[in-house]
């Protein structure tokens, strides 16, 4: 009986550091490698305005709401389109959070708001209405209102999924091959261990 008894011991002992060496394995192989490319491809990535974002602001007369239209640049990539929010001068704005993006097509007469170039200063507005004087060192604008200054927004720098585009497709099925390869690879690397592990029992 106490030789059945350490038998049993042994053998429990080798289960558990066979489980450890796969569980180690599996570890260091699935979240060390990079093996997620295909996820890391679609994450979520950084959306900014472009350098020159040429910017249009259209004033509501309903409410103190502004459309504000500009350029957007994906990361550091050659993607750009056109977008369109509103800036309720009411609420308080978070640059650094997604918009409500809007289609500035849907909405017409809406009153046209002068942008100047900071190089003009702020001599030149005027004390009529909504003027607007570009921002010199982040994309946006000082707002003013019948001379007087309303406040000081950026445009859009956020966080979103990533675009739809040629590059993300084509680099898709490549990102998927190599996922797969490296679960082959793990799957292959356990199987070795698993029947090094029985070898070394049946010479036992």
């Amino acid at each position: 009986m106490l030789i059945s008894h350490q038998i049993q011991n042994k053998l429990m002992k080798h289960h558990q550091r066979l489980l450890q060496t796969v569980s180690s394995l599996l570890a260091v192989l699935l979240f060390t490698n990079g093996c997620m490319m295909t996820s890391e491809l679609w994450k979520d990535r950084s959306f900014h305005p472009q350098s020159r974002p040429e910017m249009k602001l259209s004033a509501s007369s309903e409410r103190p709401l502004l459309l504000v239209e500009y350029t957007e640049q994906f990361e550091k990539t050659k993607h750009l389109r056109r977008r369109a929010f509103w800036l309720d001068l009411e609420d308080r704005y978070d640059a650094y959070s997604k918009p409500v993006f809007v289609d500035p097509g849907n909405f017409i007469g809406l009153a046209s708001v002068p942008v100047l170039d900071v190089t003009r200063g702020t001599n030149s507005i005027s004390t009529n209405g909504y003027v607007a004087v570009e921002t010199p060192k982040q994309p946006g604008f000082d707002l003013w209102l019948n001379g007087k200054s309303v406040g000081r927004f950026a445009l859009p720098n956020y966080v979103g999924d990533a675009p739809l585009n040629a590059d993300t497709v084509a680099k898709t099925p490549l990102t998927l091959l190599a996922d797969g390869a490296v679960v082959i690879v793990v799957v292959g690397v356990v199987a070795l261990v698993v029947a090094g592990y029985l070898a070394s029992e049946a010479n036992n």
